[in-house]
């Protein structure tokens, strides 16, 4: 449900040219999607033994710092491609991003 209330929020920056709505739509972006990453954190070390948790608690740091290096290059490219400037189409494909992982989360892959 995070990442569905973070694709709201990033499609109505998308959609506004209000600075007040989109002021409000970006803290309550961050405040939906801080919620996200400590969940996953969570999740992901259920059932764990104490040695596993360290180690996943490691690979989670090093992905987040690679992540956080390679996103405004990735996003940045990626908003050459899009019918508007390059802010509206970076919006747009975190949009489409976002929901995509949403329904992915919502609706999982039966095995």
């Amino acid at each position: 449900m995070g990442y569905l209330g973070a694709t709201l929020t990033v499609l109505i920056l998308w959609a506004t040219d209000t600075s007040y709505i989109a002021i409000t739509a970006a803290i309550l972006f961050n405040f939906v999607y801080s919620f996200t990453g400590p969940y996953l954190v969570f999740a992901s070390n259920q059932g764990l033994e104490p040695a596993q948790i360290n180690s996943l608690s490691s690979y989670l740091t090093v992905s987040t710092i690679i992540s956080a290096f390679f996103a405004p290059l990735i996003w940045n490219y990626l908003g050459n491609f899009g019918p508007q400037n390059l802010t509206s189409n970076v919006l747009l494909w975190i949009t489409v991003t976002l929901f995509i992982i949403s329904i992915i989360t919502i609706f999982p892959k039966k095995s």
